[in-house]
């Protein structure tokens, strides 16, 4: 089984409605998968039903809604039934661009896929925009380790415990930073300014300052790969504030 997996939790329409819109794009975008909504009590029972309608398979987990809760899509890692699980968030969409990119990953028969593919993803793992092969992650370990409820839990435990077990055995796309010296470029072309991981809210929108700051840095001279990791970040965050105070 190959399965895009979620945690879900809380009413916030940005979430539920996300979640309904990739449960009914992944047949499109990722042919022969399955999405998968690890989800709390709190969210509607009408939704866990949408989801199963479109051919989703919902988990409940019991908890109470904290940030910790982010960690749940990742039991797929761990579930023996999984051949390959990728995860992602719910305000965001599924993508041709990140599917082409899995599919590379996949060929590669490396254990796990990293993402970035924007001038602000600077996590060494961003928590939607990663995949492991089934039993790649101990799932308990890695709740065990999460520690202090905090926003951002799930990709600080993910860079402090899963990145150095599973760097050397990782695909990485990453469009700008390249903190590895053998991270990709994505394949295919970049369309209309969307990038991997765009947040979309309960409206369809995307956030205009995103998009300008990706603009601003690809218009730029900054992606020559001379210069060091450090040195390329500061001078494109200093050229993402230029561009924006324009």
């Amino acid at each position: 089984m190959r399965v895009v997996t979620y945690s879900l939790f809380g009413r916030n329409e940005k979430y539920l409605i996300g979640a309904i819109e990739n449960a009914r794009s992944v047949k499109d975008i990722y042919p022969g998968w399955v999405a998968r909504f690890y989800v709390s009590a709190s969210v509607p029972e009408a939704v866990c039903d949408r989801l199963k309608e479109l051919g989703a398979d919902v988990v409940r987990v019991e908890g109470e809604d904290q940030y910790r809760n982010t960690l749940w899509r990742f039991k797929a890692f761990s579930d023996p039934g999984v051949e390959y699980a990728i995860s992602r968030d719910c305000d965001s969409r599924l993508t041709r661009r990140e599917a082409e990119a899995v599919d590379a990953w996949i060929k590669s028969r490396r254990k796990f896929h990293i993402m970035r593919d924007h001038p602000w993803h600077q996590s060494l793992i961003l928590a939607g925009m990663c995949g492991a092969v089934g039993g790649a992650v101990d799932f308990d370990r890695l709740w065990l380790a999460a520690g202090e409820d905090c926003y951002g839990v799930d990709q600080n435990v993910l860079a402090t415990l899963i990145y150095p077990m599973v760097q050397k055995d990782s695909l990485i796309h990453d469009s700008f930073l390249r903190y590895e010296m053998d991270s990709l470029k994505f394949p295919g072309q970049r369309m209309n300014g969307e990038f991997v991981g765009e947040v979309v809210d309960e409206n369809g929108a995307t956030d205009v300052t995103h998009r300008a700051a990706l603009q601003a840095v690809e218009s730029s001279a900054l992606l020559r790969t001379g210069l060091t990791v450090k040195t390329r970040a500061a001078a494109l965050l200093k050229t993402i504030k230029r561009k924006l105070a324009e």
